[in-house]
């Protein structure tokens, strides 16, 4: 099983690479901006992406300082895999509970009905992480093996 996480917090990514080896037989590819993230979710070679909501443009490097902070990159990230009918499973997981700015502010709440409304066949369900607790770790474990179950 192969799986990418699209994630620009190095502690998060290592925390969720550690309990999906933990739990299952798999290898997992990550990315940590927007840009790299929508291109590597594009190739139709995984199981399942666990995909952050809000990042940077680009990567971070000696050269560049990864652009300007895209509030709601994953869900720009599903909007391009429904355009070009990847539908490889996102799972949707997050640390924070509200997104945007100004005019564009949303909950976590409303934002996850924005992303059941997209139509998306491959959106399975957001997460909200929380370091601190455990229940988000059943939750996407739960969701994974569903995931497994859908492919047999």
């Amino acid at each position: 099983m192969q799986c990418l996480i699209i994630e620009d917090d190095n502690y998060k990514s290592e925390h969720l690479q550690n309990i999906l080896q933990e739990y299952f037989d798999l290898s997992v590819e990550i990315k940590t901006a927007y840009k790299s993230g929508l291109i590597e979710a594009l190739k139709p070679k995984y199981d399942f992406i666990l995909l952050d909501m809000s990042m940077l443009t680009f990567d971070i490097s000696s050269q560049e300082k990864g652009g300007r902070p895209r509030h709601f990159a994953g869900k720009e990230i599903m909007l391009q895999m429904k355009r070009r009918n990847v539908l490889t499973p996102v799972i949707i997981i997050t640390q924070f509970e509200n997104f945007g700015e100004d005019t564009e502010k949303i909950n976590l709440i409303d934002l996850t009905k924005q992303l059941k409304d997209i139509g998306y066949q491959g959106y399975k369900k957001t997460i909200f992480y929380n370091m601190t607790k455990n229940e988000w770790q059943d939750e996407l474990i739960e969701t994974i093996c569903s995931i497994q179950g859908d492919k047999k």
